[in-house]
């Protein structure tokens, strides 16, 4: 019984050590079946760097985004400054000499392109 355990403790630890997959300093467990454990890591690295370059593409789309937000608010400032300015024109009194000067200069000019 006792040759037993002792041939089982072995066979427990050989395959402890040994093991069948490997991670090679990656963090991933991979069968080491040779070129297609390094592909793997190949295309796996690959994805790593797509995602950073995602991740980068990512934040800055959010950072134009928030200036083009900001650029429409000041636009829509604006338009309400410009409202405020034509309106104040608008309401504003006016001579009615320089209406009818203004008047009679439109009349001229229509009966000199005769």
């Amino acid at each position: 019984m006792r040759k037993i355990k002792i041939i089982l403790v072995f066979i427990i630890m050989a395959l402890l050590i040994g093991g069948c997959a490997t991670s090679r300093g990656t963090g991933e467990m991979v069968s080491d079946i040779g070129d297609g454990a390094t592909e793997y890591r190949d295309i796996a690295g690959q994805i790593g760097e797509g995602q950073a370059e995602l991740g980068i593409a990512g934040a800055r789309i959010e950072e134009r985004s928030r200036e083009l937000e900001q650029a429409i608010v000041r636009g829509a400032e604006t338009i309400q400054d410009i409202r405020a300015i034509i309106q104040r024109v608008r309401t504003r009194p006016v001579n009615p000499a320089i209406i009818e000067e203004w008047r009679n200069s439109g009349a001229e000019a229509d009966s000199g392109k005769e």
